[in-house]
């Protein structure tokens, strides 16, 4: 079959098939987009094969519906593969949350920072060396030149005097601030 021949006979099929309820009923929306892709992608196979084009009329309708079923059948399978990926990732995915406030950062190591300039001078070097530095106890021991025991004590009664030094600075209140009409308001208390 000439080319010509076969593109008149895919053409006038086209108009056919597009005009017919089954492409073309459905309201804008995914379904309709789905069967307007399909039908596309019916014609592209039909343009590629075009020798391959039955040369009745009829037989071309039937050829083009059927690379159409298979092709609504691959359109179908690809969806179904792109769903159970999806619902695997959101099964797997951690939750994203909201990006940190970097203000709470400033104010917690403010408190820290008031809270550890309350302990010794001992105390804080353990801490640093330990929670900072990331030093395991017998490292942290070696550097202040004492045994692992005596560290681990150490450490203890720091951690401790820094949860009671916390606890003293826990409300930091930012208190009253002149408003610009010269009254007072409470702002707010920071926990």
């Amino acid at each position: 079959m000439n080319t010509a021949g076969s593109t008149e006979i895919v053409s006038r099929c086209s108009t056919e098939l597009t005009m017919t309820r089954s492409l073309a009923t459905p309201p804008a929306g995914p379904i309709r987009l789905r069967r307007v892709t399909v039908a596309a992608d019916t014609f592209l196979v039909a343009w590629r094969r075009l020798a391959d084009v039955p040369r009745d009329p009829d037989a071309v309708r039937l050829w083009l519906y059927g690379v159409a079923r298979r092709t609504l059948a691959n359109s179908e399978r690809s969806r179904g593969r792109s769903d159970r990926v999806a619902a695997k990732l959101i099964a797997t995915a951690e939750p994203i949350g909201l990006a940190p406030d970097l203000a709470d950062g400033v104010v917690e190591r403010a408190r820290i920072r008031e809270a550890l300039g309350m302990l010794s001078e001992v105390d804080q070097e353990a801490l640093r060396l330990v929670a900072w530095e990331g030093l395991d106890l017998a490292g942290a021991a070696k550097v202040m030149g004492c045994s692992r025991s005596t560290m681990t004590v150490r450490m203890h009664r720091a951690r401790s005097r820094m949860a009671r030094a916390l606890s003293q600075v826990e409300h930091v209140e930012i208190g009253h601030v002149p408003s610009r009409l010269g009254q007072t308001e409470f702002v707010e208390e920071v926990r």
